[in-house]
């Protein structure tokens, strides 16, 4: 079977860390592969940028988005322009360790012909900070697999796949992409359909570099899409949540967290209150699982606490 790879960049206004990721794909030990770089509409010089390495390597492809699409939809173009039998994601701002793809795409044919697609963990620098992430032990969540691993997926257990995922071409066409009404956790939406109909497997080795500059959505839209989630994932979430796993309780917390952050204590105290209703289903054993969501919480709680009290009695 052909082991190329297309290689898919969504990008926007992304003409200062462009060149970092292009030159972590081109420097990839496994050359057999193309590079697509869909351009959302960007506004800066990210064309001017594309087209410099273009000059320089045929493997380039560029597409640009005539208006601005989002995040999911860009990747979505790039999937339907792959040629390879297999893609894999990068974002415009992250980038690859050399071995990368050879790594992966060796890992992924040695399982077997269930297995569609593979992951890796991640090391992620922030302003002040550089931190590895990989899937939390002892926690009896499944690092790799097909519907059983849905449930690590929904807990927010694996990292992101948006700048990590291998997969076979023809599952991504035939589970019909990303959602292009999401633009946040639209990878864990993405790998849940895929994790219904293949396994994905896990590679235990730091082997992309996620660069994060601590930009986020608001709360309303964090709201919007984690609610969406749930529902788009009821069956599964049912199923979990009967063997004890918080996984409502879970997506609320984070819900509770964003609004806490931008000092919404009435909205922060109502997706709280939900969370703990909901962990009346978890077994206390995977109590654990969320334990560091709720300390987190505890400094924005006590601040909201004290403004909610003082409104109440001024």
């Amino acid at each position: 079977m052909d082991d190329g790879i297309s290689v898919v960049i969504p990008a926007y206004n992304a003409a200062d860390t462009l060149p970092r990721a292009i030159e972590s794909v081109l420097n990839q030990t496994h050359d057999n592969l193309e590079l697509i770089i869909v351009d959302d509409a960007s506004k800066d010089n990210t064309e001017e940028v594309v087209k410099k390495y273009k000059q320089k390597d045929s493997r380039l492809t560029y597409i640009k988005h005539e208006e601005n699409k989002e995040r999911s939809a860009a990747r979505n173009t790039g999937i339907n322009n792959a040629t390879k039998p297999f893609v894999a994601f990068l974002d415009a701002d992250d980038q690859w360790l050399p071995g990368k793809l050879e790594q992966q795409l060796s890992y992924l044919k040695g399982k077997g012909k269930e297995w569609v697609g593979v992951y890796c963990d991640t090391t992620t620098i922030r302003a002040n900070s550089k931190s590895k992430f990989s899937i939390s032990v002892g926690e009896n969540l499944p690092k790799e697999g097909g519907k059983e691993m849905i449930k690590t997926v929904l807990l927010q257990k694996t990292g992101r796949f948006g700048s990590t995922l291998l997969s076979e071409r023809k599952l991504l066409e035939k589970t019909g992409g990303f959602d292009e009404s999401l633009n946040q956790n639209e990878d864990f939406e993405f790998i849940g359909r895929i994790l219904r109909e293949g396994k994905i497997a896990y590679l235990d080795k730091e082997l992309a570099i996620i660069n994060k500059d601590g930009n986020s959505f608001p709360p309303e839209y964090s709201e919007k899409v984690k609610t969406q989630l749930l529902k788009m994932f009821k069956d599964e979430i049912d199923i979990f949540e009967s063997q004890g796993y918080p996984v409502s309780s879970l997506q609320f917390i984070r819900i509770s967290k964003n609004y806490f952050r931008e000092a919404n204590y009435n909205r922060g105290f109502k997706f709280f209150l939900k969370s703990i209703q909901k962990l009346g289903k978890c077994d206390f054993g995977n109590i654990k699982i969320i334990l560091v969501e709720y300390v987190s919480l505890l400094k924005h709680i006590s601040i909201g606490l004290v403004s909610w009290f003082y409104n109440i009695s001024s």
